[in-house]
């Protein structure tokens, strides 16, 4: 069994698309964790060498000296590191199919300005932390790949590019779309040295199915684009053949694996600068404090934890919440690093002359002074609550934190501007807890109520000035308060040692295990009153009696024993049970060994997310549990699964495993189907057995959640920018995708529920779902920010039926702006490539279109880009200082180029993409002309019979004069426009269109039909070199388009017809799918540019300039196109776009007339 665990765990991170995310199957393998860790670490030490350390001692050994008296801050460090690193994880897993994510297929310059905009979005994160370290990892990951998926190594080394994600800075050349960047080589995986072609330009591989797709190079081609490379990536079975990454040190896995350590070398580097380098780093953007924030960099101070308390008669059940709290504390952190320095409690009450305050050093006798409190007084509600502030004030240490408990508000509130000096002074903040106000609190006074005025505005006031807080809560609900705001300050940093229930049928005895590291133990039997009828007993047999301040015994008010041990020897303890009772026990102790836990999904990159949500039951995951400190001679022995009573339920083999910040312990076992914790048993560094139980109990449900990016309407492109990535605008509504997958053996009703943190949710914000086994349901909600704050917190809530159960959740986060950031919607789409046209022999003669807008308000855009370069023709409306769209850019190709990415990016970086995909994922192969087969049939050639041939000699004459007459009369008939588009788009100028070229996006005219004439118009090109062999002819076929149910662009398959006038000759555009015509009383064939072809679509669009010179006299008006009800569809090789009558089954002679001739 553990062999089959290492076989998984070694083969699990295969498909990569950078760097491996987390561990790597070889040792000398680096992957994105390690790159981040040395990287953020190196820059953790300079940064608190020269700013905490004053430049006193060694830059290298920083990090150590400053965290070395205290190991629960510098776990807290590393911790925030590893969240980045599950960012990154996230990151890959998520933009898998977003190519310029992972710097692939040249879209170099596109990573440069999305790097440029994750900056952007880290100085909107500032105020939160969490959100900040999660988009730290999405710019490190791009920072990070940069290096092993393009040839900066190759040219440079193992040195950062510093201008790489800096905005202002203009990157060095990038190889364009057309240009071969690598030469062929006869191995695919073997052999690839040199393989790069481009001198002093930058260039990237393609990774088949990453979201972009390598170009083909026709039969006999010696060079053409770089391949990413690795077993997995299929285009490097293409010219150029092998590939170009060095994310791995095997060879079969990155063709360029000799410079992997390079490559390593040049992303730590880049990962050092990118936090702290001076003026571009994060330091510099979000400041120090923040900074510090992010990485918890500041150590334990000697502090006093400080309680100010009301004692009037309305506040009996406060003090019993601050006294057990107090002595939860007490007990668990008495002789630790983590205990207070000492202990202040001021009491307040009405009159002045009952306030008094206390300092002690011993936390027992706090407790003892706590319960000897009697609530007396304060009649008339507003106390003496700035006397008792400043009272705590002065016997405080500075730095540290006032608490203050009440429930009424100052009677001297005269005195506010005097606290908040004194707590100034010595930097103590000042936090209130209330539980009521004057107005609301009840006193009894010969039997009347009082009715006093609100607290609020002191204490607000109070917490303001000195950068506290203010707590509304019910003196139900205080505990949680304070073990929420208390922890802030003073952690107590517990590790649980174990967690059972001890019943009445189990043994009389019970052992557990504490290790040499534990500096307090705590022991809380609960809850069998004063007593408890249990014992305990050392590892040598000795009964604890409690005759020495070292040990202490103490009962609160719910009844539960608190056993508290101070440096414990380690070894084997016993708890005796004397009396019958159904108990639960909760081992518990203060220990620099700690561990997390980390849940991670198997995805085919390999890169191993972390899970969302809650395990499936009866699925594989991941498990890795990470502990900190434990030691060189360390080692973790098997990891323990148990239910919530914790009964074992069965062990699991592991593997340990290194990292520079943890022993990491993974296993990979099929969750059960009911909940359960994880327990892991090992050997500290002394070779004593340590047991570490987390504290998280999951709970396998048979629910799939997901939250999904909107789909396109038409399934022959997609969208890459949904409102999780680009943002949500204020007073804008956006649309929340979730899905729902009920992966049981039974039908089941579900309720979906969205719930945000600023009431932005639009009705309904409930629905049911009624899902069969094993099926999928989704649906929608609407959010509506309105509030100024820049991150919006939502949650997708799953319950089991009409009922409270939850069975998932799960959280996500956006930002919310006044600008609207770029988004590409397409218009019209027009053309496929399917089997027939997908090689190098025919693939020219099959053409495309696309129309989009690209919407954007409040920026301006930068620049357009699109994937392929001059093989296709882009064009664009002018941009210059445009600050909202829409703005409509036209592209046109042929199926040598079946998938196209159209960009555009804003001056902040933000990137909006259309991936437009023709040929669905397939690829052109290379083919000869020859090899395609022009005979409309096989014929019989053993008859020897050449009759055939003359004959065939002679009709070909015979249509070659026709069509030649023909051609004449057409000529002098019909007056062909030349329009040329072949602009030169030039991607770094805004107006995009080169001198003296028109700006509008019109790249195809329609032919607007007229009682006595219609006008083809033609490019510069077709009408330049008619007689080439690639050109296409384009024949008047009267054909419309209408949209079907689903919206999708379909033809009609019945002829247009004019009923009361002969149909007028028109134009059709490239390929089979049409775009739709305007079906109004003066409808036009269905060709032209987003404007032309769909009014509706794209109102705001401006007339073309051809279109205004029109005359618009009756006789030239549009004549109205409609459907015939004749039953008669086009030849295939009509609709088809492909004009060659071999595809025909029988040789026939076609001449097509126009039928006013």
């Amino acid at each position: 069994m553990k062999g089959i665990a290492v076989l998984i765990l070694i083969t699990i991170p295969i498909l990569t698309s950078a760097f491996y995310t987390r561990q790597s199957p070889d040792r000398r393998t680096k992957t994105h964790e390690s790159i981040t860790e040395i990287g953020t670490l190196q820059a953790l030490s300079s940064y608190i060498w020269k700013n905490k350390l004053k430049q006193i001692g060694s830059e290298i050994s920083a990090v150590e000296v400053f965290y070395e008296k205290d190991a629960t801050s510098k776990i807290e460090m590393r911790k925030s590191i590893n969240t980045i690193v599950q960012a990154i994880a996230d990151t890959q897993v998520e933009n898998q199919d977003t190519a310029y994510v992972h710097c692939h297929a040249d879209q170099i310059l596109l990573a440069h300005q999305h790097v440029i905009s994750c900056r952007n979005k880290l100085s909107q994160l500032k105020n939160d932390v969490v959100e900040l370290r999660k988009q730290l990892g999405e710019c490190l990951y791009t920072v990070q790949s940069f290096y092993s998926n393009t040839n900066w190594v190759e040219m440079y080394g193992a040195v950062p590019y510093e201008d790489f994600g800096i905005k202002g800075k203009r990157l060095m050349a990038v190889a364009l779309p057309e240009e071969d960047t690598c030469k062929d080589v006869k191995n695919t995986d073997l052999n690839c040295k040199q393989n790069i072609i481009v001198k002093d330009k930058l260039t990237s591989g393609y990774h088949h199915g990453r979201g972009n797709t390598k170009p083909t190079r026709p039969p006999g081609a010696i060079t053409g684009k770089c391949s990413h490379g690795g077993p997995y990536d299929e285009s490097r079975k293409m010219v150029a053949k092998c590939g170009i990454n060095k994310e791995t040190f095997k060879e079969h896995l990155s063709p360029h694996h000799y410079l992997h350590y390079q490559a390593y070398l040049s992303a730590v580097a880049a990962t050092k600068d990118f936090l702290i380098m001076e003026d571009t780093g994060i330091l510099s953007l979000l400041g120090s404090k923040t900074f510090d924030e992010i990485f918890h960099i500041k150590t334990r101070k000697d502090l006093s934890l400080a309680f100010v308390i009301d004692y009037s008669s309305s506040m009996g059940e406060e003090i019993v919440a601050v006294k057990e709290r107090t002595i939860q504390h007490v007990t668990a952190t008495i002789g630790s690093d983590n205990e207070p320095a000492d202990y202040v409690l001021s009491l307040f009450n009405d009159p002045v002359t009952m306030n008094e305050a206390f300092v002690f050093r011993d936390g027992y006798e706090m407790i003892k002074k706590i319960d000897s409190i009697k609530v007396a007084g304060g009649g008339d509600c507003p106390e003496f609550a700035a006397d008792g502030i400043l009272k705590a004030i002065k016997l405080s240490r500075s730095g540290s934190t006032l608490y203050v408990f009440t429930d009424a508000d100052a009677k001297d509130a005269d005195k506010q501007q005097e606290a908040a000096n004194a707590a100034r002074a010595k930097t103590i903040p000042i936090t209130t807890v209330t539980t009521g106000t004057c107005s609301r609190r009840r006193r009894s006074m010969h039997n009347m109520h009082v009715k006093r005025r609100d607290t609020t505005s002191f204490f607000q006031r109070l917490a303001q000035a000195t950068g506290g807080t203010i707590y509304h809560t019910s003196k139900e609900e205080i505990n949680v308060v304070l073990d929420a705001i208390i922890e802030k300050t003073f952690p107590v940093a517990e590790v649980i040692v174990d967690s059972f229930e001890w019943s009445l049928t189990s043994n009389d005895n019970t052992m557990f295990v504490v290790d040499s590291t534990v500096t307090v133990l705590k022991v809380a039997v609960c809850c069998p009153g004063e007593d408890s009828g249990v014992e305990l007993f050392y590892p040598n047999g000795t009964k604890e009696t409690f005759a020495t301040r070292l040990s202490r015994k103490l009962v609160t008010k719910r009844k539960e024993v608190i056993i508290s041990l101070q440096r414990p020897p380690p070894g084997i303890y016993t708890l005796q049970m004397n009396l019958p009772n159904k108990l639960s026990v909760n081992i518990t102790a203060q220990s620099p060994v700690k561990i997390e836990t980390e849940i991670l999904e198997y995805t085919e990159t390999g890169a191993l997310p972390i899970l969302k949500g809650s395990p499936i039951a009866g699925k594989n995951y991941t498990f890795y549990v990470n502990i900190y400190n434990l030691g060189e001679n360390g080692t973790c022995n098997d990891l323990i699964l148990t239910d919530i009573l914790g009964n074992a339920l069965f062990n699991i083999p592991i593997i340990q495993t290194t990292t520079l910040m943890a022993v990491r312990c993974a296993a990979i076992f099929t969750t059960p189907n009911q909940f359960f914790q994880l327990k892991l048993n090992g050997t500290d560094k002394n070779g004593f057995e340590f047991s570490r139980k987390n504290s998280l109990v999951f709970k396998p449900t048979n629910v799939k959640l997901r939250i999904v990016p909107p789909d396109s309407e038409n399934i022959s492109f997609t969208l890459s920018n949904s409102f999780i990535n680009v943002g949500a605008v204020i007073g804008k509504e956006v649309l929340v995708y979730y899905e729902v997958e009920n992966t049981g053996t039974i039908n089941e009703t579900y309720e979906v529920a969205i719930s945000d943190d600023y009431s932005a949710t639009v009705s309904p914000i409930r629905r049911q779902h009624v899902i069969l086994a094993g099926d999928i349901s989704n649906g929608s909600f609407t959010l509506k920010p309105t509030s100024v704050s820049n991150i919006l917190k939502y949650a997708i809530t799953v319950y089991l039926g009409s009922t409270s159960e939850i069975t998932q959740r799960i959280s996500k986060t956006v930002l919310v702006t006044d600008i609207e950031r770029p988004v590409c919607t397409v218009i019209v789409l027009n053309g496929t490539c399917n089997n027939s046209s997908l090689n190098t022999a025919l693939c020219h003669k099959y053409h495309w279109f696309v129309n989009a807008e690209i919407k954007f308000k409040g920026t301006e855009l930068e620049n357009f880009t699109s994937s392929v370069g001059s093989a296709t023709e882009l064009v664009y409306d002018d941009i210059s200082g445009l600050r909202h769209g829409p703005v409509n850019i036209s592209i046109k190709g042929s199926c040598c180029t079946p998938s196209v990415v159209i960009a555009a990016v804003d001056t902040d970086g933000y990137i909006a993409q259309c991936k437009i995909e023709f040929s669905g994922g397939q690829i052109v192969t290379p083919m000869e002309f020859s090899d395609i087969n022009d005979s409309p049939m096989d014929t019989d050639k053993s008859d020897g019979s050449h009759t055939e041939i003359v004959i065939a000699i002679v009709v070909s004459v015979i249509i070659v004069v026709v069509l030649s007459i023909l051609g004449v009369i057409v000529c002098k008939k019909f007056k062909r426009a030349s329009y040329n588009v072949n602009y030169s788009v030039n991607q770094t100028i805004k107006g995009g269109i080169d001198k003296n070229q028109p700006t509008s996006s019109v790249e195809y005219h329609p032919v607007k039909l007229t009682e006595d004439k219609a006008e083809h118009r033609t490019t510069s090109n077709e009408s330049s070199d008619e007689s080439s062999d690639d050109s296409v002819d384009y024949f008047d076929v009267d054909y419309v388009l209408e949209r079907t149910v689903d919206s999708e662009h379909t033809f009609t398959d019945e002829q247009a017809v004019d009923e009361t006038e002969p149909a007028q000759d028109a134009f059709i555009p490239f390929g089979d799918a049409q775009p739709e015509g305007n079906q109004g009383p003066e409808m036009e064939t269905a060709t032209g540019s987003a404007s032309d072809i769909d009014e509706d679509a794209n109102p705001q669009e401006d007339t073309p300039v051809e279109q205004e010179e029109q005359p618009q006299e009756p006789d030239t008006s549009t004549v109205p196109v409609r459907r015939s009800g004749r039953d008669r569809k086009p030849p295939a090789w009509i609709s088809s776009g492909l004009y060659d009558i071999a595809l025909l089954e029988l040789p026939l002679l076609v001449i097509i007339l126009p039928r006013n001739i």
